[in-house]
């Protein structure tokens, strides 16, 4: 971009603002319409479809009112321009802001390593201060805020190593580092397109997903390396070595992660083994080590995942067992291990699949790309990964991995939409085949138990998940769907405990309010309130607008009868502007209605409040005014 070019600077980085080269301020005033600036300004080539725009700013109106509002935000955004206006140009389907004459923060801040390197504390955040009541808004603005924190936090390291090799050029880049660096676009609904989206090639290589030891590619596995005797004891080596096998046993269960053999891995014992050097001999691109310590009769057991294609830790952590308990403690330690280690490759393996260098239109990569895509939770994504997953199925027809990715984005549909009796039977029938295609995957069994709480078959769902998690204790999802169902039963203290595993599971997992906000009505149910509204709070953290928490954090606030609870948990949720339907509590398949009544009631009740609340406050400013 060359300066002579620039019109206009704008800033995303904090809040929002639009300026001349001669300073003069340009910025709109509406937030919607300075969120539209932003979207179109880190959007592949500038360009969002009118759709898309509508379905992210706009998504709790009619296609007719949200259309009216994209023009009146245009409007307003083509005023506060005025004599540059003509950088935002629109047709009928495609809006778009000519990147060729505005310059961007992001961009400045990325390209230059002397003030990417002199920058003082963290970066700021993406569109600071800026808060729009919109679902699908908030969840792209809290994708964008955690890539390019992520992003400016991993580059600064090698600016102020080129600032300090007195290379004070520019990081070179051979494009823009965009979320969206390539584009490739499939037809949605009527004239809009949505875009795939792909990290750059420096994302990629700060993500580890770029071989920087100069080796080759590695396959898609885990090889387990024997944990390190380090107590000081030899006596105690068949203790680190029972641990490593356990492990690896574990891990096995996985089924969809290939685990390197026994025999191939456990030969690597020396203490300043080179992990890189190990992915490389078994041909595997992660690999799991550690090393076992005793201290005052304290077992402590360090373990490590790193990708041995870039040699990148991505993660430690250390466990703590006394040694006269250590038989009870392991298996809950190994549970957890695996669980993360899973979710890590996951996170890992979704990443890589956006990355233009590894994408070849396999069976593999359209699951993974379809998957990242499902982790998005919005409607466009869905639609994306859904085009993925019948690619998938049409190269490996009967593939247990297609049948549960299938099957989950049916579930998925089926949640948001409230689907019917029958759209349930039909993915059950999906998780059926998934289940007979591998019978050692706990994860259709798991899927299967999902279908049948739907339904209302509790008892058969129960069966279902508790062999899902003898298949594999360390599945997540099996132990969350155990405790909704149990709760659903009718036995809710005994759903603690699956919920509470399921948890500690995924501590870092993008849903895990989910899980949050099922221990928050099993707590309720149980009659521990003060445990219901803690969970709800930290469920709502987590996800502001998710209303089934915050019915629960209601719910629990009139059975302690607090009025500041009540008032407060009515005020938030009033916040949320969320309109429930009859068909989202007739849909929750609870044994005793009683509780669907009493939900139904709750959020009348809340409804009734808010309006009394906004009543009374816009009462209290009138009389105000007329003082």
């Amino acid at each position: 971009m060359g300066n002579d070019q620039v019109l206009l600077r704008i800033n995303l980085l904090g809040p929002l603002s639009i300026s001349g080269l001669d300073g003069g301020d340009f910025t709109p005033r509406g937030r919607k319409s300075k969120a539209l600036i932003a979207m179109l300004a880190v959007a592949p080539d500038g360009r969002r479809g009118r759709k898309w725009l509508q379905g992210h700013l706009w998504s709790d109106r009619q296609e007719s009112q949200g259309s009216a509002s994209l023009r009146q935000s245009l409007r307003e955004i083509r005023k506060s321009l005025g004599e540059f206006s003509d950088v935002i140009s629109a047709d009928a389907t495609v809006v778009s802001l000519d990147l060729s004459r505005v310059s961007l923060d992001i961009d400045q801040l990325s390209s230059s390593a002397r003030d990417l390197a002199a920058q003082p504390g963290e970066i700021r955040d993406f569109l600071e201060g800026m808060d729009i009541r919109d679902e699908e808004f908030s969840n792209w603005l809290r994708e964008q805020r955690a890539y390019w924190k992520d992003y400016f936090e991993r580059l600064r390291p090698q600016a102020r190593d080129h600032v300090d090799r007195s290379e004070a050029t520019a990081i070179r880049r051979p494009e823009r580092a965009r979320l969206e660096l390539s584009t490739e676009h499939f037809p949605g609904p009527g004239t809009d397109t949505y875009s795939t989206t792909h990290f750059s090639p420096l994302m990629g290589e700060l993500l580890g997903s770029r071989n920087q030891s100069g080796g080759r590619v590695r396959r898609q596995a885990v090889a387990i390396a024997p944990l390190l005797n380090k107590t000081g004891d030899p006596k105690l080596e068949y203790a680190a070595d029972g641990v490593s096998e356990d492990l690896l046993e574990r891990m096995a269960r996985l089924c969809w992660l290939p685990v390197i053999a026994r025999s191939s891995t456990f030969g690597f014992r020396a203490e300043d083994r080179d992990l890189i050097a190990i992915g490389d001999q078994v041909d595997a691109r992660y690999v799991v080590d550690g090393d076992l310590f005793l201290h005052d009769n304290i077992f402590s057991l360090r373990i490590r995942l790193t990708n041995a294609e870039s040699g990148l830790a991505m993660w430690s952590q250390r466990f703590e067992i006394g040694r006269s308990h250590a038989g009870e403690a392991v298996d809950a330690m190994l549970s957890e291990i695996v669980g993360t280690i899973d979710s890590r490759i996951d996170v890992a393996e979704q990443r890589r699949s956006t990355d233009p260098r590894w994408i070849n239109g396999d069976f593999d990569d359209h699951i993974w790309r379809g998957r990242w895509y499902m982790h998005k939770l919005t409607q466009q994504g869905a639609q994306v990964a859904k085009q993925h997953f019948d690619a998938a199925m049409e190269i490996i027809p009967d593939a247990s991995e297609a049948l549960i990715q299938m099957a989950l984005w049916h579930l998925w549909r089926i949640w948001n939409t409230r689907g019917s009796y029958d759209e349930i039977d039909h993915v059950r029938l999906i998780a059926e085949r998934a289940k007979m295609s591998d019978s050692t995957d706990g994860r259709g069994f798991t899927l299967v138990g999902i279908a049948e709480t739907w339904m209302g078959q509790h008892d058969e769902a129960i069966q279902s998940l508790r062999r899902a998690i003898e298949l594999n204790p360390s599945l997540m999802k099996a132990h969350q769907q155990l405790g909704t169902t149990l709760y659903l039963a009718g036995d809710a203290r005994s759903a603690i405990e699956p919920l509470d595993t399921a948890i500690r599971l995924s501590p870092n997992d993008q849903h895990l309010f989910i899980q949050l906000g099922e221990m928050a009505m099993a707590q309720m149910l149980r009659g521990d309130m003060n445990k219901a509204i803690d969970y709800a709070n930290h469920a709502l953290l987590h996800r502001p607008n998710y209303w089934y928490a915050h019915l629960v954090r209601i719910c629990a606030s009139e059975e302690l009868g607090d009025p500041d609870l009540i008032s407060r948990a009515v005020s938030a949720f009033a916040t949320t502007e969320t309109r429930l339907t009859e068909r989202h509590f007739e849909w929750v398949p609870f044994r005793d209605r009683k509780w669907i009544r009493k939900l139904r009631n709750a959020a009348e009740s809340a409804i009734d409040r808010a309006y009394v609340i906004q009543s009374q406050s816009q009462g209290g400013a009138n009389n105000g005014k007329a003082d």
